[in-house]
């Protein structure tokens, strides 16, 4: 069974990814440009590296581009075709 995340390892959550896209829409509007947009629409077929919550290593599933980029920032996805 994988281990999980060294104790100082810092577990990404949506949370974080959400305020971390926040902050580009902030900084983008002070350029003048537009809001970050949050995709959960297009899929991204992806498997697991690590056990991660309740995926286990190895399974392979689509989630939201949201979903993945926070598997991603969490080091425990790989994107497949």
């Amino acid at each position: 069974m994988e281990s999980k995340k060294p104790k100082n390892e810092k577990v990404v959550k949506v949370k974080d990814v959400k305020l971390e896209k926040a902050e580009q829409s902030r900084k983008n509007r002070q350029a003048g440009g537009t809001d970050v947009v949050v995709d959960v629409t297009q899929k991204v077929k992806v498997r697991f590296t690590n056990n991660f919550g309740q995926m286990k290593k190895g399974h392979e599933q689509f989630v939201s581009q949201f979903a993945f980029e926070v598997y991603d920032k969490n080091k425990c996805v790989e994107k497949i075709n």
